[in-house]
């Protein structure tokens, strides 16, 4: 059986790209930003190239962006807009493997097992994919690896086009930082506390006697693998399994009636549309 392996795609602009198909370029002189209401006000979700040069950041207060720059342009985030198009992405995608996956909120997971010969090798099929994201407007980040964390960890944090062969985990990913785990950032926070900022950190720490134990304490109530860095570790490493929910294209049902003639009465349109809904109903 060949090993596995799993493409990762990192959409790391996909709601400013999203909006700038939809609505045009940004005006020049006029930073594009997407914002969310919040209790506290507007908010910054995604920021363009121009207003990131001004200092505008996600996560930003509106007011603030605009007092370091005022001509920003504010526009709203379609955050289910966002998601429906990953969606459409992930199947998409399809024509890479067998199977895809969504990563929300801005990836998707591609399982290309035995498929990269079909391109020429895992080199040549990345080249695919870049060129094939170029064409549609989209920037992309890939990496192929073993696991679905290792690919996610080098699409994010590794050099750009990373392949990483089996059974190199450990190597390839030390150098990371503990944030490619996909933890949540109050779990980042502790573990830096702790001194762990590499992943190679806490892998020495997992092998090293009593550690895992202790920061299995450490983390005793976290149920969450998002909240648990044990279990991102194994998962990463290829350790314990990691279940992915694969997207299914759904085919709208069609049903039709062929007519040898225009209907030009409202009781015959009645008898079709009925007959066309009993067999609809039957799909």
């Amino acid at each position: 059986m060949p090993p596995r392996r799993i493409l990762s795609l990192w959409l790391r602009t996909l709601a400013m790209d999203r909006y700038r198909l939809n609505h045009g370029e940004e005006e020049p002189g006029r930073p594009r930003v997407l914002i969310a209401d919040t209790a506290h006000g507007p908010r910054i979700a995604a920021v363009g190239p121009a207003a990131a040069g001004t200092g505008a950041r996600p996560g930003m207060m509106l007011a603030d962006a605009r007092a370091l720059c005022p001509q920003i342009a504010a526009m709203p985030h379609d955050q289910a807009g966002d998601l429906a198009f990953l969606e459409q992405l992930s199947l998409w995608a399809l024509r890479w493997g067998p199977w895809a996956a969504l990563d929300p909120p801005d990836g998707v997971l591609v399982d290309v097992t035995a498929v990269a010969h079909l391109f020429g090798g895992e080199g040549p099929l990345l080249g695919d994919v870049r060129q094939a994201f170029e064409r549609r407007g989209l920037a992309v980040c890939a990496a192929i690896a073993p696991t679905a964390g290792a690919a996610w960890a080098l699409a994010r944090y590794g050099p750009p086009g990373t392949i990483l062969p089996p059974r190199d985990e450990e190597d390839v990913l030390a150098g990371l930082p503990v944030a490619a785990l996909r933890l949540d950032g109050d779990v980042v926070t502790v573990l830096k506390r702790l001194g762990i900022k590499r992943i190679g950190q806490l892998v020495g720490v997992d092998q090293g006697g009593n550690g895992r134990d202790a920061i299995q304490r450490r983390f005793r109530n976290r149920r969450s693998p998002s909240a648990n860095p044990l279990i991102r570790l194994d998962q990463l490493l290829g350790r314990v399994p990691e279940p992915l929910l694969p997207v299914v294209p759904v085919v709208p049902p069609l049903v039709q009636r062929r007519l040898m003639e225009p209907i030009r009465h409202r009781e015959l349109l009645d008898r079709v549309l009925a007959d066309l809904a009993a067999d609809i109903a039957q799909e």
